[in-house]
C-alpha cells in the first residue's frame, strides 16, 4: 500500500518561534469509526497523562488519488525530539487502555513517517485546509534557498502559509521533502495557488529547481481535532 503523508494536517497555532525546528511523527491510518476514535481520544487527552503529551492532531483526507487507502492522519509534534519520543510512556492510565482498545478495533495503520520542519511559520498553523506536495530533491541546499526567496517574493499573493519540511524516516521511496500550503478554506487555497503560479517569482523558482527536483504526489486534508496546542 502507498503511504499517505499527513504532515500538513497536524500543525496548529503554538508558541514556537519561526526559527525553531519542529519534529513530527505522523501515523497514516484507515479509520472505520471516526466518532468512536475521537471519543476515546477526547477522554484520554483530558486526563493528566494526556495533557502532558506533546501537541496532537487528527485530520481527515480531503483529496487524494486512488492509490491511497488512508482516511485520516494522527500526528504528534514538538520542538523537542526527546519529548516527542516520550509520548508512548504517557499511555499509562485507564483511559489510555480504552483509547488503545478503540485504536485496535477501529484503526488500521498504513505507515508512520518521521520528519522535521525547515521553513515554517507557526502563526499560520491554525489554518484548517492543507495541501502537501511530495517531492524528490537532489540539491536540498539550493532548493531551500530558492524556496525561501520565492516565498518572500510572493507573500502578498497568498493569504495563507507556504512551508518546506524534510522527510527523515518512513516516507515513500524517492520522497525527500514536502512543500505544504495552508489556507482557511479550499477556495482560499485555490485563489492563492493561482496567484502564485502566475507570478514571475514562481516561474523563476520553477525554472531554477526543475533539474534538481521532481513532484511525486499532491493531496489535501482538513483538521478534525487538535489537543495541547495552546
Amino acid at each position: 500500500m502507498k503511504k499517505l503523508l499527513f504532515i500538513f494536517l497536524f500543525f496548529t497555532y503554538t508558541t514556537f518561534s519561526y526559527a525553531q525546528k519542529i519534529y513530527w511523527n505522523c501515523y497514516n491510518i484507515v479509520v472505520h469509526n471516526e466518532v468512536a476514535l475521537v471519543k476515546a481520544l477526547d477522554d484520554f487527552m483530558n486526563t493528566e497523562s494526556g495533557k502532558s503529551m506533546t501537541p496532537v492532531s487528527l485530520s481527515e483526507m480531503a483529496n487524494s488519488g486512488s492509490k491511497y487507502n488512508a482516511t485520516h492522519g494522527l500526528c504528534f509534534f514538538s520542538p523537542d525530539a526527546s519529548a516527542l519520543e516520550s509520548n508512548r510512556e504517557k499511555l499509562n492510565n485507564l483511559q489510555a487502555g480504552v483509547l488503545m482498545s478503540a485504536w485496535d478495533s477501529e484503526v488500521n495503520i498504513e505507515s508512520s513517517i518521521l520528519g522535521q520542519s525547515l521553513i515554517a511559520d507557526p502563526s499560520s498553523f491554525d489554518l484548517s485546509f492543507n495541501v502537501v506536495v511530495q517531492i524528490n530533491v537532489k540539491d536540498p541546499e539550493f532548493y531551500g534557498a530558492a524556496f525561501a526567496k520565492m516565498k518572500e517574493e510572493t507573500a502578498n499573493l497568498y493569504n495563507g502559509s507556504l512551508e518546506l519540511h524534510e522527510a527523515l524516516a518512513g516516507q515513500e521511496t524517492g520522497v525527500t521533502h514536502f512543500v505544504v500550503a495552508r489556507a482557511k478554506s479550499m477556495a482560499d487555497w485555490i485563489t492563492g495557488r493561482n496567484n502564485i503560479f502566475a507570478s514571475d517569482a514562481f516561474q523563476n523558482f520553477s525554472s531554477s529547481v526543475r533539474n534538481i527536483s521532481e513532484v511525486l504526489d499532491i493531496h489535501s486534508a482538513r483538521v478534525v481535532k487538535q489537543y495541547n496546542v495552546n
